[in-house]
């Protein structure tokens, strides 16, 4: 299996059975599973709240969202 490789800052949509909410990635290592990839990072809820989790996912399910940009106050 191919897919997108995330890297640490990177902001991704996990697969649909995960969550539907974007997720920060804090760490990438491999998982025990051909395919998959370990992350460690948090879920960002639409209030702004953070809530950490670690993911195991297959590689082809990950897709790179654009981080957003925020206006100087």
């Amino acid at each position: 299996m191919t897919g997108y490789r995330p890297r640490v800052g990177d902001l991704v949509a996990l697969p649909a059975y995960v969550s539907d909410r974007p997720y920060r990635v804090l760490a990438v290592s491999d998982s025990r599973i051909p395919g998959w990839v370990h992350l460690g990072g948090y879920l960002i809820h639409a209030d702004l709240t953070q809530w950490h989790c670690d993911q195991d996912v297959p590689l082809d399910q990950l897709r790179k969202l654009p981080d957003p940009v925020w206006p100087n106050r």
